[in-house]
């Protein structure tokens, strides 16, 4: 098999040196997100520019998650065998592709199959940095590594929105995704420059059976299943929720597409200050009570921000969800991390899946109920789904169970592998 990082696993000490190293792969997560990111402020320009409706947009946006899904089942054992740095720069090239396709979409069909190919690129692009971070470190450095990289996430979220929403204001929706076409170019460029080759060539060709058998120990493991499916419901609250916060604020609050702009802005700067709550002291609650924490008000958040009749301070609780739900996708990481009997790669790539699956299911689910029931209770379903997550991700980071092959990697922490040996289960540490 390749050399899944392109450069030998090294276990860092030093946190500077760490972020120092990984800097390329923020650039990478940075575009990655941004391009994910700038359809939903535009979402009531585009549907009155193609003549649809938001329920369909909603199906759109399903369907290029949907498209992340299935090619994340793909895209995580490939990086495994070729090189993560190989399919990181073949998801941004499709992100780029995918964006200038949306620009000049002339109707719904073109624009469903240009998100559907930004969908598969966003499989490698986000997925392959924090491969890349986790096979590299472990421990409290893991945790600090896959701050900065969704840190980098949320920051494309503070910039990206209000520039975008600033270019289409003055111009329309297909100049700010030919930005974005831009943005992301040059960052594959720049990835191809600075993020290291593979020490050695891979070896020999993957089958569909090579392919299975990277998921075989992922499938055994009852934990890292309900860790997925933490993922999953987590993401139908958050996608679901930030698909159609665009349209309810401009429907229901009154508020200019640069005021839009503006909300997303505060929702992602809540995620950086999640994203260093996570990286330090959120980290010393222990994983499972953080995650439980983060992910409650992250629901109670949206079925505040949708329900309540804020006004313009609808912006502080939209906000508060970007801190709760940074924090909760890091504390989850690592926590996918430590548990994983297989590949980083294909562990973080087929988490990618079941954020596709979820966020789809998020944004259908979401045209269908704000059209026939309303926000208020749109909301109460984003609650719902929150609650779900939390309860997924305590059971399956404390459950009990052995996986049937152990990832070394995975499993050693501060020089000792523990439940190796005897055949013990990896139990978390002071988990609370």
């Amino acid at each position: 098999m390749g050399d899944t990082t392109g450069a030998s696993t090294v276990r860092h000490s030093n946190p500077s040196g760490l972020a120092r190293e990984i800097g390329p792969l923020v650039i990478a997560a940075f575009v990655a997100q941004l391009s994910v990111g700038t359809m939903s402020p535009f979402l009531a320009a585009v549907a009155t520019s193609l003549d649809t409706s938001l329920a369909m947009l909603g199906l759109v946006s399903m369907g290029a998650l949907a498209a992340t899904a299935v090619g994340g089942l793909i895209v995580g054992p490939l990086g495994d065998h070729l090189g993560h740095r190989t399919m990181l720069l073949w998801g941004l090239a499709l992100i780029g592709v995918a964006a200038a396709g949306t620009a000049f979409a002339p109707g719904v069909i073109v624009l469903a199959i240009a998100r559907a190919t930004g969908g598969v690129g966003f499989a490698g692009a986000s997925g392959m940095p924090n491969a890349i971070a986790a096979s590299h470190s472990d421990g409290a450095q893991r945790r600090r590594a896959l701050a900065i990289l969704a840190t980098a996430g949320t920051v494309a979220g503070l910039v990206g929105a209000p520039l975008m929403t600033t270019i289409g204001a003055a111009s329309s929706w297909r100049v700010a995704f030919l930005v974005v076409a831009a943005v992301v170019g040059i960052a594959c460029v720049a990835t191809y420059l600075t993020v290291p080759r593979p020490d050695s060539p891979p070896a020999g060709r993957i089958t569909r059976r090579d392919i299975a058998e990277r998921y075989a120990p992922i499938l055994a493991d009852r934990r890292i299943r309900l860790l997925y499916g933490a993922t999953a419901t987590q993401m139908f609250c958050l996608i679901g929720a930030l698909t159609f916060t665009g349209a309810f604020l401009a429907g229901d609050r009154g508020f200019s597409l640069r005021a839009i702009g503006w909300a997303y802005m505060a929702q992602a700067a809540g995620g950086i200050l999640g994203g260093l709550l996570a990286g330090g002291r959120l980290g010393g609650l222990g994983l499972t009570r953080a995650y439980v924490v983060a992910m409650l008000a992250m629901g109670c958040f949206f079925l505040l921000f949708f329900a309540a009749p804020l006004g313009v301070w609808s912006v502080l609780p939209l906000a508060l969800t970007g801190l709760a739900q940074v924090a909760g996708w890091i504390v989850l990481s690592t926590m996918l991390a430590e548990r994983t009997s297989a590949g980083q790669g294909t562990t973080m790539t087929l988490n990618g899946s079941f954020l596709g699956v979820g966020g789809a299911l998020g944004a259908a689910a979401g045209g269908v109920l704000i059209d026939t029931a309303g926000y208020t209770t749109f909301g109460a379903l984003m609650l719902l789904a929150a609650m779900a997550s939390a309860l997924l991700g305590w059971r399956g980071y404390r459950l009990d169970a052995t996986p049937a092959v152990y990832n070394v990697d995975a499993v050693t922490v501060a020089g000792e592998k523990r439940g190796i040996d005897d055949g013990r289960d990896n139990a978390p540490p002071n988990d609370g």
